[in-house]
Parts: structure tokens; sequence; C-alpha cells
């Protein structure tokens, strides 16, 4: 299973015994505000990190089954590589955040299904990208975005791949998205039958 975290919450008992008397109702208003705050500015009261599967929390590679990603687990740390095997289905809610470490990236030989996903790099580096196997059927990504990627995701068909999404030979359905801030090419295809709609680049 994955390794998930949760942010600590504040103890409203003991702060009111270590300090003078405050009235209950600031405190809750000012945590309620707090956390509004929070969420506004991308921070989450729970995160999964993907990677950390081996003894002791290890980061390893990770293949994936048949799994459904939600906004209430985000963000997702993706830390190492990452796959969807063969006939599996990766299903990611509305509001669901990824990040992308530098240099890792996901490799769909199944199925991936993403609706209004955020996809961003978790550092200064690019991320790998995905990369559409020709394994890869039903795939759809719809109302994306995906942020500094460009990493190289391998030699494959007799050349390096820097590029956000590398689709082989498969049938891929992006619709819009927007990709930007890339270290290398927006969408590179080879012998792919992909739908590409309303879908928008910048600084690519």
């Amino acid at each position: 299973s994955f390794m998930k975290t949760t942010w600590p919450f504040v103890d409203v008992k003991t702060c009111l015994s270590r300090s003078r008397p405050t009235p209950p109702i600031r405190i809750v208003r000012s945590l309620t505000v707090l956390a509004a705050w929070l969420t506004a500015c991308g921070w989450s009261q729970a995160q999964t990190y993907i990677n950390r599967v081996g003894p002791n929390a290890a980061i390893q590679d990770v293949a994936l089954d048949s799994a459904q990603w939600t906004p209430a687990n985000s963000p997702y740390i993706i830390e190492a590589q990452v796959s969807v095997k063969g006939g599996a289905t990766l299903r990611m809610d509305q509001g669901t955040v990824v990040k992308m470490n530098p240099g890792c990236g996901l490799t769909v030989d199944g199925t991936l299904q993403a609706a209004g996903v955020n996809f961003s790099r978790n550092g200064n580096a690019a991320w790998r990208g995905f990369y559409f196997t020709p394994t890869s059927k039903g795939s759809v990504l719809s109302g994306c975005t995906l942020q500094g990627a460009g990493a190289n995701i391998g030699y494959i068909d007799w050349a390096d791949r820097l590029a956000t999404m590398y689709l082989n030979r498969c049938p891929v359905t992006i619709d819009n998205c927007r990709i930007q801030d890339t270290a290398g090419h927006g969408i590179e295809l080879f012998s792919s039958s992909a739908t590409i709609k309303n879908t928008t680049f910048q600084n690519v």
C-alpha cells in the first residue's frame, strides 16, 4: 500500500490550558480561516507517497493495478517511476493533484483516465512526462493541466523523447488540457490515432 501522511491539527483544549482563557468561538473561527487559507495555497490535510512501498518505506518503482486517485488523498507524490499495468485502469477524479519529482514520470501500458487533474513538478527540475505504450488503449485526459515536464522519457523509436507526452502506436484522447513550462516538446506521436482538441501550449 501507499504511504499516507496527514497534517496535525491544533488541540484547542491544550492551547487553552497553557495560556490565558480565550473565547472558544474566536479559536474556531481562526482555525477555519487558517484551513481555508492553506487549501487556497495548495496545502492538503493528506498526501500520498506512491513509491514508498519498500521495507521501511523505501522508495521503489511501482507498477499499478487498477486504482482510483481522489482529491481527498491529494497531493499524490511521485518520487520514482510509476507505470499502469496492461489491462489495468488508473482513474484520477476531478480536483486531484499529482506532483512529480525531477526525472520521474508515468508509463501507461493500460489505461489512464484523468479529468480536471493538476500535474506539476515537485522541485525545480523537469519531470519525465507520460509515455503511452503500444499496449495502451482507451486513455482520456480532459481538462487537465500539465506543468514542468519535458525531461527525457527515454530512447524510444530511434530517438530520445523529451516531451510532456509521447504516444506510441496507441489511441489517446486529449481534450481541453493545458501544457505549459515544458523543458521539451508538448506532445510527440508515433503512428498513433490520437484525438487532440481544445488544448493549449504555453512556454513550450
